[in-house]
């Protein structure tokens, strides 16, 4: 049976450091892919020619963002 997705624990915190205000294509909790904005990203995962449907796109906030969640 072919697996679908993996899950494993990252580190938000590490993420910040290295990719705070950028946006980041991962597989498999690397980052294969980042970019300050998301056209950019989306430039770079074509000139790696990384398969977009395998990747999990999304933003990282600044190192020193609050964020607050309702609910």
């Amino acid at each position: 049976m072919k697996r679908l997705v993996s899950v494993k624990a990252i580190s938000y915190a590490k993420l910040q450091r290295r990719y705070g205000g950028r946006f980041i294509a991962r597989q498999d909790s690397k980052v294969l892919a980042s970019g300050v904005t998301y056209r950019e990203l989306l430039r770079v995962i074509q000139r790696r020619q990384l398969n977009r449907q395998a990747l999990i796109i999304g933003y990282v906030s600044p190192k020193d963002a609050v964020c607050i969640y309702a609910g």
